[in-house]
């Protein structure tokens, strides 16, 4: 069992909030721009600028994630960077942050994995084996 500290599970959980809000702007921006309606997310986020909106996110989710995770994580987080700071607009926006998003949760959750060990019982035949070796060395 894992034991983490409370500070630990406070960004664990404040890092996949953020998380969760960037992945489902970005399908909502990937979703309105094929519609042709990308504005009207600045209308449902109540903001001027998405792009600002989710560099604040991703700024908080580099804050909390830092501390506790691995260099796969953190080699995913910079590809989340360069699609949240990336001058595309539009469909090519969203879609490249959705998948730098999905990214970082997957080596999230890669890291955060139980590890699993399997044990396998020995055959009969190597049991057996084994112990004819020990009682000719006696």
């Amino acid at each position: 069992m894992l034991l983490l500290s409370k500070s630990t599970g406070y960004k664990i959980y404040w890092a996949g909030r953020y998380l969760e809000r960037i992945e489902n702007v970005s399908r909502m921006g990937l979703f309105l721009s094929l519609k042709g309606e990308e504005d009207s997310l600045k209308a449902i986020l109540a903001t001027n600028d998405v792009k600002d909106y989710l560099k604040t996110e991703f700024l908080l989710v580099r804050e909390d994630i830092r501390s506790f995770v691995d260099d796969n994580v953190i080699a995913s987080l910079a590809y989340m960077e360069r699609a949240i700071y990336s001058i595309d607009d539009g469909e090519k926006y969203f879609r490249d942050l959705l998948q730098a998003t999905l990214a970082v949760e997957n080596a999230i959750e890669n890291f955060m994995a139980y590890p699993s060990n399997t044990i396998f019982p020995k055959k009969q035949e190597e049991v057996r084996e084994e112990d004819l070796g020990k009682q000719s060395r006696d």
